[in-house]
């Protein structure tokens, strides 16, 4: 289409040439400073793109749970656009994904110096540069790019591959990692099919390395939608000449894919641009090194060839690729899929999409980053590893040497060498999420309300997602804090980090009930809101708000959903603080608090732990009850009340 056309053009001014390596590079001069950088993990993200005509309004709708380890940055940024005089360089920054993530004034008000670091804290390096590009998009990011001013919206999940490359000052030569390369996209792209060519040409150009120096982690896939399509781009580091291999598959408009920290594209038709685009290198990587050879294999089979398959566990991706089908389609899911299989990157048990049994909106986005194999056998608040009040949460083994993951196994003390296999089940909702966004991408709106990134800051489970319409420059203050050593009342990530922390603590079971009303509660009012906002645009342009042109917004309006947004985000993140407490009062020290009919509460009901958690726990078998005591000649106990009536009366008469 024109727009892309246009769009496209406008990014590679300096990588249109892709396909012509050394030419390209000659194109692009690069610099690279030597600089030991810190390699970050990204571990388990899942993610869900929705095609237009899937989504219950003609949205594309894009899902990214970023999830994360025990030190995350918790903070969000907007970073505004710019126009760049001729000759400028762009710095290519590290992959850091712990706090602080980057420190200084090239990202947003977020990272500078002092606002969530000390002033003089050491401001983050750059470990090389490209040509600048004449003029960039504003756009909001976490650990990765998440939706710019054009609605270009992004997803991540991190994979495991067959090769892996380290970066510039890290004993390697690779240029981008997958964080940059969205950001990258988000500045200089309209659509997802020019984010695809510009990333793919970048990676190809300058070398590509994942969040780890392993197979698992070491690879990366991105889900990339705009107004009108959604792509899913897989990434493989090729260290042997510095590049990078890559394909990208389009989803039908009218299907839901999901990617669980495995690739899923499988057969690619190079004759079919329109939905399918590769790295020149694909085929010959693949053959050079046995990967793929036709007489042998057939059909080339992406993931069969450059996937090293699931990492962790057996289950840690399918099963949640099967959960998520299940969530798309029940229906379908229980005809012709199967929660079992061989092994996933060879038996090909799951579809790369699927119509889903229902237009999608947003709220059902929520509830499927919310799932945990809810009536299913693997329901993960079953069972007494879920504990006595049914929690879905499961922490690290690692200090039992019972980590599931297979580099973790190889370096075991020897004191936990030899032990059992062990592992938990995974699924989609995770304790440990730095947060999760759901972007829309609409459009018949202008640009600046049309594209909305629904972010909910922590856990899934226990977050409130609130709407920030990808025109507002400015984030609400709650969501540009979040320091995981210090509990601060004004980050929305402690709050709901908070919340979640207090109901496991105290019992899950019924704290979820009052976290889920409260959710609901505080999504439908930002609904509201943002059906407010879109009202303001329309009246501005003398539209409706499905008429409304897009390029209709102005600085009053911009500022207008800026200050309407953060308000509410920030609300919401002052009820988290309420809930919070209120959840102590109601569940503390094993009582629960009702509240009756008439508005009057009941405190201090005990109700103990259920049986079948006794049972299991060996309460039977703990302490036995006491000897019997002492007699004094007219029966057990000690002499007192009724007892000593009765012996006083036999001794008056």
């Amino acid at each position: 289409p024109p727009r892309t056309r246009r769009s496209t053009r406008v990014a590679l001014e300096d990588t249109r040439r892709a396909r012509s390596p050394r030419a390209a590079r000659a194109a692009v001069p690069l610099v690279v400073l030597v600089l030991v950088s810190r390699v970050a993990i990204a571990d388990a993200c899942s993610t869900f793109l929705v095609g237009k005509r899937a989504s219950f309004d003609g949205s594309v709708l894009v899902t990214h749970s970023d999830d994360g380890e025990g030190n995350p940055d918790a903070r969000l940024s907007y970073v505004p656009g710019a126009t760049h005089a001729p000759g400028a360089r762009r710095p290519v920054w590290p992959d850091l994904e712990d706090n602080p993530r980057f420190v200084g004034s090239g990202r947003g008000a977020t990272y500078a110096p002092g606002a969530s670091v000390p002033p003089d804290a050491p401001r983050t390096k750059p470990i090389g540069f490209i040509d600048q590009v004449s003029t960039t998009f504003g756009y909001h990011e976490g650990n990765y790019g998440i939706i710019n001013s054009k609605q270009l919206a992004i997803g991540e999940s991190t994979c495991s591959g067959r090769f892996v490359a380290n970066s510039v000052g890290n004993g390697g030569e690779a240029l981008f990692c997958v964080n940059e390369l969205s950001r990258v996209a988000m500045e200089r792209c309209e659509t997802a099919r020019c984010a695809v060519v510009l990333m793919g040409a970048l990676a190809y150009e300058h070398g590509f390395y994942g969040a780890a120096g392993s197979f698992e982690g070491g690879s990366e896939t991105l889900l990339i939608g705009d107004t009108q399509e959604g792509w899913v781009m897989h990434f493989v580091p090729y260290p042997l000449n510095n590049s990078a291999v890559w394909v990208a598959k389009r989803v039908p408009d009218d299907e839901v894919t999901v990617v669980m920290n495995m690739f899923t594209i499988r057969e690619v038709d190079l004759n079919d641009d329109a939905n399918y685009l590769a790295s020149p290198n694909m085929l010959d990587v693949a053959k050079k090194h046995g990967l793929w050879d036709k007489e042998r294999d057939g059909a080339f089979d992406f993931t069969r060839a450059f996937s090293a398959g699931e990492y962790a566990h057996k289950y840690y991706s399918g099963r949640r690729v099967w959960g998520g089908f299940r969530l798309i389609n029940k229906d379908q899911t229980a005809k012709t899929l199967s929660p079992e299989y061989g092994d996933l990157r060879l038996d090909a048990p799951y579809p790369f999409s699927m119509r889903p049994a229902q237009p999608v909106r947003v709220e059902h986005l929520f509830a499927w980053h919310r799932d945990w194999y809810q009536g299913t056998p693997y329901d993960m608040s079953k069972g007494i590893a879920a504990g006595p009040f049914g929690s879905p949460d499961r922490f690290t083994a690692a200090a039992a040497g019972a980590d599931a993951s297979r580099a973790n196994r190889e370096t075991l003390s020897s004191a936990f060498r030899g032990r059992a296999w062990g592992a938990w089940e995974r699924s989609i909702a995770l304790h440990r999420t730095t947060y999760t966004h759901v972007t829309q991408s609409r459009s018949w709106l202008p640009d600046a309300i049309g594209g909305v990134m629904w972010i909910g800051m922590h856990a899934a489970h226990g977050t409130c997602f609130v709407p920030t319409p990808c025109g507002v420059t400015a984030l609400a203050e709650g969501l540009t804090l979040g320091n995981a050593s210090l509990v601060d009342r004004r980050s929305s990530w402690w709050a709901h980090r908070y919340v979640l922390n207090v109901a496991r603590g105290l019992r899950f079971d019924q704290a979820v009930e009052d976290i889920r009303n409260t959710q609901l509660e505080w999504e439908r009012r930002g609904a509201g809101v943002l059906k407010e906002m879109e009202r303001l645009f329309a009246e501005q342009s003398g539209q409706s708000e499905t008429d409304a042109a897009p390029g209709a917004s102005d600085e009053a309006n911009i500022a207008r959903i800026t200050g309407a947004a953060a308000r509410h985000a920030d609300a919401a993140r002052d009820a988290w603080w309420r809930l919070a407490d209120a959840l102590m009062a109601k569940f503390a020290d094993g009582f629960v608090s009702r509240t009756q009919n008439d508005g009057s509460t009941t405190p201090g009901v005990a109700e103990g732990y259920p049986d079948w958690w006794l049972d299991a726990a060996g309460f039977a078998d703990g302490p036995p009850p006491p000897p019997e005591p002492p007699r004094n000649g007219r029966g057990p106990g000690i002499v007192g009340g009724e007892e000593t009536r009765a012996a006083a009366a036999a001794s008056a008469l």
